[in-house]
């Protein structure tokens, strides 16, 4: 059976759970897939390469718009399955920039 450590202060003397209600801090989301829920929960923006080839749909589904949010479904698989290849084909396709990365594709 796996154990894991539960931090604590009597096994971490020192330890201090993080406590964002009293400090201030953001949450910014890292996925697509979690804006239309990110935004209404309060997070203060996303951090996406998404947003790179969909701004107006990111910024609509971070606001809560469900049908953006399935508009970007497809892309987000998309480029969550071929990475920064994916990302640039995109953009190469809609808006003719170059499609080539600097690292080749594995």
């Amino acid at each position: 059976m796996r154990r894991t450590a539960r931090f604590s202060r009597t096994t971490f003397p020192g330890y201090r759970r993080p406590a964002c209600r009293s400090v201030p801090c953001a949450t910014y989301v890292g996925s697509s897939a979690l804006l239309a829920l990110a935004g209404p929960m309060g997070g203060a923006g996303a951090i996406l390469a998404l947003a790179n080839v969909e701004p107006a749909r990111c910024r609509r589904a971070f606001t809560g718009d469900a049908a953006a949010q399935r508009e970007l479904a497809d892309r987000h698989l998309a480029v969550r399955a071929g990475g920064p290849a994916a990302l640039k084909a995109i953009l190469a396709a809609s808006r003719g920039t170059s499609a080539a990365v600097r690292v080749p594709a594995a």
